[in-house]
């Protein structure tokens, strides 16, 4: 969400008015998330999302409200009715969103928490539509809810308070800028991971051929692997113009802390490289478990970008496994419900 946070800074930099919904609190099934933000623009325009559809519409609404009351509130939001947009509402479950029109009260935290590598938590006082920025450095052990975000990687929610993780985003590094993973470090990107692509061709590297990616690496790719300091929100994918070339990267990674490590190629590749690698020494049997060879989810995938998306998934599927359940539960009643 740091891309809304800073269209955000950037919105009320220019003087455009505008009313801030975060989904603060969630309970049963729902379109979104605790931490889903949108901006709602005077001229009907949004930024970003709480879920879309009539939930949406209908925050919009109250959204644009606000702006001229000045007044932040918790809305409740039960996702079985009809507020008249679209076909209603069926999820069955229940959202609570702040909305808050006042940028006054929140846009230096978002400065603050938009800045590279920034870690810590943002704290939204529901009452007041205030928000504060807490470095992970100052160790606001007296903010409720710090910790715990921060070690769960979820939101906390209280009945006037709502805590927020903001930490660096995961780090990809793709070995080999080749078809697949050239499109490999697009998804990442699209997913919110910083990218890194690796490769020691210098066409292969360029800005106009990988502009998505974050960092591009002109460099043998096991020279590369061989020097890399990584750690448990590292996600690694070896895709390099050969099959031996992955094997040397690997033989520099295998010891290495990550979130993800995988290798494309066929079960045959993966056997072939393991006993190897068990063979020298490299590697215990429970070290080599972790590579994920072949890589991706298995959806059928042939085509380049099918292959992509495939291992696109399986990164999802690791990062949210690596978060803890959400905590931002919806209040026992609303803090203020709706109304027309």
């Amino acid at each position: 969400m740091r891309d809304t946070m800073a269209q955000a800074v950037e919105l009320a930099e220019s003087g455009k008015r505008f009313c801030l919904a975060v989904v603060v609190g969630k309970s049963g099934s729902a379109p979104q998330i605790p931490g889903a933000k949108g901006l709602f623009l005077e001229d009907g325009q949004v930024i970003g999302t709480i879920g879309g559809g009539c939930l949406e519409m209908e925050a919009r609404r109250l959204g644009l409200l606000a702006i001229h009351t000045g007044q932040p509130a918790v809305h409740e939001f039960r996702l079985n009715d009809d507020f008249g947009w679209d076909d209603g509402l069926i999820c069955g479950g229940r959202v609570e969103v702040l909305l808050a029109p006042r940028p006054e009260d929140y846009v230096d935290a978002f400065r603050q928490a938009v800045r590279d590598r920034a870690r810590g938590v943002l704290c939204f006082d529901l009452e007041s539509g205030k928000a504060m920025f807490h470095a992970d450095d100052t160790q606001q052990e007296h903010v409720d809810g710090f910790a715990t975000a921060l070690r769960t990687k979820r939101q906390v929610r209280s009945e006037h308070r709502y805590v927020e993780p903001v930490l660096p985003p995961e780090r990809l590094i793709v070995f080999g800028a080749g078809h697949i993973g050239r499109q490999i470090a697009q998804q990442g990107s699209l997913l919110g991971f910083h990218v890194t692509i690796v490769d020691d061709r210098p066409e292969f590297v360029t800005e106009e051929r990988v502009p998505f990616a974050h960092e591009r690496v002109c460099e043998i790719p096991q020279s590369y692997a061989a020097s890399l300091e990584t750690d448990q929100d590292t996600y690694v994918c070896l895709v390099t113009r050969g099959h031996r070339n992955d094997a040397r990267c690997l033989r520099e990674l295998i010891g290495k802390p990550v979130a993800y490590l995988g290798m494309i190629g066929s079960k045959r590749k993966r056997e072939v490289v393991r006993q190897e690698m068990i063979a020298e020494g490299l590697c215990s049997e429970a070290q080599f478990e972790r590579v994920k060879c072949p890589m991706g989810l298995d959806v059928g995938a042939e085509t380049v970008d099918e292959i992509a998306v495939s291992i696109a998934a399986e990164l999802v599927q690791i990062r949210a496994s690596r978060r803890g359940p959400i905590l931002a539960r919806c209040t026992p009643r609303a803090v203020a419900a709706t109304s027309d």
